[in-house]
């Protein structure tokens, strides 16, 4: 969880002027890379396309059929609650919460990218929470899923977004 006001100040601004950023309804985008592998090296090779990471089942399979499943989710909250989780959101005027359901991503495929984008940032919310699951097996175990492995992930304002 990053407190994104604190994160403005940290950058020169004052308490009163981060507040006022949040609050003006910027675009938020949260933008990840997944890889899906058997544990060598030899997969770990950048893709250079900018292929998304695929939701649907069966699309995309590798020659040998292997897929991993991996989900993000993005919670915007107010911060007040110390205790947070994901399984217990709880809305309100300033929170915003997005799951993507199961993802897959092809063994081999190289580095997928997966994004998100919160067109306008509710009113009043103060804290990011980004969750990453992912199925597979660590290591590669032979017969197993392929790990799924997670980089670059970021969030970051947009600051006029047009669709």
């Amino acid at each position: 969880a990053v407190n994104v006001c604190s994160a403005l100040q940290s950058r020169g601004l004052s308490a009163a002027d981060a507040a006022r950023v949040l609050d003006s309804g910027l675009a938020l985008r949260l933008t990840l890379y997944v890889s899906a592998d058997d544990g060598n090296s030899s997969s770990s090779s950048s893709s250079s396309s900018e292929a998304t990471a695929d939701s649907s089942a069966g699309a995309g399979a590798t020659a040998a059929g292997r897929l991993a499943d991996f989900a993000f989710g993005l919670q915007l909250d107010d911060g007040r609650c110390e205790r947070f989780s994901f399984e217990s959101h709880v809305r309100s005027p300033s929170s915003y919460f997005f799951y993507s359901g199961r993802r897959r991503a092809p063994e081999g495929a190289g580095w997928l990218r997966a994004e998100h984008l919160v067109v306008k940032c509710p009113r009043g919310f103060r804290r990011a929470s980004v969750l990453l699951r992912a199925r597979g097996a660590a290591g590669g175990a032979a017969g197993a899923a392929p790990a799924v492995r997670f980089g670059s992930v970021e969030l970051y304002f947009v600051p006029a977004y047009e669709p």
